[in-house]
C-alpha cells in the first residue's frame, strides 16, 4: 500500500504577530484526493501543531527574516482503497489508516518591513526542514500465530469470505523516520517528503498552493 505523504495540494498557515524571540505558530495542512501507486484514489488529511523559539530578526532590503527552532506533532488520516484493504487480511474492516509523528523543525520566516512605525506586519513562512519519528498504520506487518493464519497471509484472497480474528496474528507497526522540506514563494510552494524505515522507502517531490488562513480573520 502507498505510504502517507503530503500530496502538496493545499497548505494553511496561521501567521504570528508576536516577537521573533518567542512565538507560537499553529499549522494545519490538508491533502486532497491523489493517486496512490496502483492502489486507487484515496483521500488524505494531515493536521498538527508547532511551537517554537525564534531568533532575532535580520533586515535585508524591504524584508525582515528570522530563524526559528520548533517542535512539531502531526497526525495523518487516509482512506483505504479496496486493493489495500484486501492485502491486510488481518483487519478487513479497517477503512481509515492513521499515523502520527513527533520531531523538530528548523524554519525561516519573513515579513515586509512596516512603512509606518505603528504598522505591524505578520510573519509568514519562507522555508523549513523537518525531521520526525512516528508509526504509520499502512506499514503494518503481520505474522501468523498458526498454520491457518500463515496460509491467509500467503494467499489473502482465500480468506476474504471467512477471515480469521486479529488474535491469530502478531501485528507490528515499526517506527519510521519522516523528513519534510518546503520553500514558499508567494502563494505557491515546492518541497519534498521522505518516509524511511523497515520495508520500502518512499520519496516524493511536490509543488502546490497554500492559503493564508488569517486572510479571513483579523489579528489583534
Amino acid at each position: 500500500p502507498g505510504s502517507f505523504r503530503s500530496p502538496g495540494i493545499v497548505f494553511v498557515f496561521s501567521r504570528h504577530r508576536t516577537s521573533p524571540f518567542e512565538h507560537f505558530l499553529y499549522e494545519m495542512s490538508q491533502g486532497a484526493v491523489h493517486q496512490n501507486r496502483g492502489a486507487g484514489e484515496v483521500v488524505q488529511i494531515h493536521f498538527g501543531g508547532v511551537v517554537g523559539f525564534g531568533l532575532k530578526s535580520v533586515d535585508l532590503g524591504g524584508q525582515s527574516f528570522h530563524w526559528s527552532f520548533e517542535g512539531i506533532g502531526r497526525a495523518m488520516l487516509q482512506s483505504v482503497a479496496d486493493q489495500q484493504r484486501a492485502a491486510r487480511i488481518w483487519n478487513l474492516r479497517d477503512d481509515l489508516y492513521d499515523a502520527h509523528t513527533f520531531g523538530g523543525r528548523l524554519a525561516l520566516y519573513q515579513r515586509e518591513k512596516p512603512k509606518e512605525k505603528l504598522e505591524e506586519k505578520p510573519w509568514m513562512p519562507a522555508a523549513y526542514i523537518e525531521f520526525s519519528r512516528g508509526r504509520f498504520q499502512n506499514y503494518e506487518t503481520a505474522v501468523g500465530r498458526n498454520v491457518a493464519a500463515q496460509k491467509c497471509l500467503s494467499d489473502p484472497r482465500s480468506c476474504l469470505a471467512a477471515p480469521l480474528p486479529q488474535s491469530d496474528y502478531i501485528i507490528t507497526k515499526p517506527w519510521r523516520t519522516y523528513i519534510e522540506g518546503r520553500i514558499f514563494l508567494k502563494n505557491v510552494f515546492v518541497g519534498f517528503d521522505v518516509n524511511n524505515g523497515n520495508g520500502r522507502d518512499d520519496v516524493r517531490f511536490l509543488a502546490g498552493l497554500y492559503i493564508d488562513f488569517n486572510r479571513f480573520f483579523s489579528l489583534k
